[in-house]
């Protein structure tokens, strides 16, 4: 990884951090071991399928360093590749799930405009 990419990701973990801590709940706190026997993001989100979620984006950020991990996701479960960053998630990162897109909108956080959910794992 170059300098130049190092800073612009430092950069965008702080400034993440900020914009989450601004708009976002507390933290859920999730051990690795539950994580891992989620099937759905309705576990994340502690919702039933009647909100019908249909993507989500999802942004790992680990805690020992400045690396941080997003991908978008289709429909509500938790893929394979959501699951490899729950593998390789330690206690103290963050897991957030943003951008939850649902058919009827029932997802939003309090009312706020968009849907924002926290994970400590521990």
């Amino acid at each position: 990884m170059t300098l130049k990419t190092s800073l612009l990701l430092m950069g965008f973990v702080f400034l993440h951090g900020k914009m989450v801590n601004i708009s976002s709940p507390l933290p859920k706190e999730i051990s690795k071991t539950t994580l891992l026997t989620m099937k759905t993001v309705y576990e994340i989100t502690s919702s039933n399928q009647g909100c019908q979620i249909v993507g989500y984006h999802v942004t790992y950020l680990k805690e020992k360093s400045a690396e941080a991990y997003e991908m978008i996701v289709r429909g509500d479960s938790l893929t394979q590749k959501v699951r490899r960053l729950f593998l390789a998630s330690e206690a103290g990162d963050y897991l957030y799930f943003t951008n939850i897109n649902s058919v009827n909108d029932c997802l939003k956080y309090q009312g706020k405009g968009d849907s924002v959910f926290v994970v400590l794992v521990k």
